[in-house]
């Protein structure tokens, strides 16, 4: 299930559905789509990702790859399919509404869609260290000129978004956290390094929250003395 907040509404996706809230009206939804039922090939699906435009289309991505876009009005418009990883994980629409920010599970890539002109994927945003199952939450700046986001090596890259490329490298990385996503013994403890799981930028102001965490199982009956040392930290840095 994915939930998105916006000034007025409550948008939640859960299987093959999205469903409206009001936030000044309790009850049910006021709103629902049925995702099945768009395409007649559609299969089922979570809805994993939801964003909203700066014009009030609505972008709902699933873990089967696919993305449908819909009008202020929750008409379809289209659905097409993105290539990298096993699902989108996050959506991100460009100030001017034109570009989508496209974020796939198990991939190293972050694809930019130009859905006003040509539909198709017109940059990709590559170097990112994101080969796990886990939620990996980036952010673009309000002005739309960087993108960032963390990886399973604890660092948290920005790539330019103002000039777009067919591919486009980091243009700067910083260590947030101590990343790899990794079991290590080390003087006699369990040492876990954790992926950078979120960054999220300040809409107005030069800072940048970043979080790191991640889910370990670990199973040891030899020693029961061991202990486990797990990153889970929240940091703020302000850009001077």
């Amino acid at each position: 299930m994915y939930v998105k907040l916006t000034i007025y509404s409550l948008i939640c996706g859960s299987e093959s559905q999205i469903s409206k809230f009001s936030i000044s009206v309790p009850g049910g939804p006021h709103t629902t789509i049925y995702t099945k039922t768009l395409r007649p090939s559609s299969p089922k699906g979570i809805i994993s990702a939801l964003s909203v435009s700066q014009d009030s289309l609505l972008a709902a991505g699933k873990f089967n790859n696919s993305i449908s876009l819909f009008s202020h009005t929750y008409e379809h418009i289209t659905t097409f399919s993105t290539t990298h990883g096993t699902g989108i994980t996050e959506l991100h629409w460009s100030p001017d509404s034109r570009y989508l920010y496209v974020t796939p599970r198990q991939s190293a890539e972050i694809e930019v869609w130009d859905v006003r002109s040509t539909g198709e994927m017109v940059a990709c945003l590559s170097g990112r260290r994101g080969r796990t199952n886990q939620r990996l939450w980036g952010d673009l700046s309000a002005d739309g000129r960087w993108f960032l986001s963390g990886g399973t090596d604890g660092v948290v890259r920005g790539w330019r978004t103002d000039v777009l490329a067919r591919e486009v490298e980091p243009s700067w990385e910083v260590k947030a956290h101590d990343g790899m996503n990794v079991l290590v013994f080390l003087c006699g403890a369990w040492l876990i390094v954790d992926c950078v799981c979120s960054a999220t930028l300040h809409p107005s102001w030069p800072m940048l929250a970043t979080g790191s965490g991640s889910n370990h199982f670990i199973h040891d009956d030899d020693d029961d003395d061991k202990v486990r040392i797990e990153d889970y930290s929240l940091k703020v840095w302000v850009f001077e």
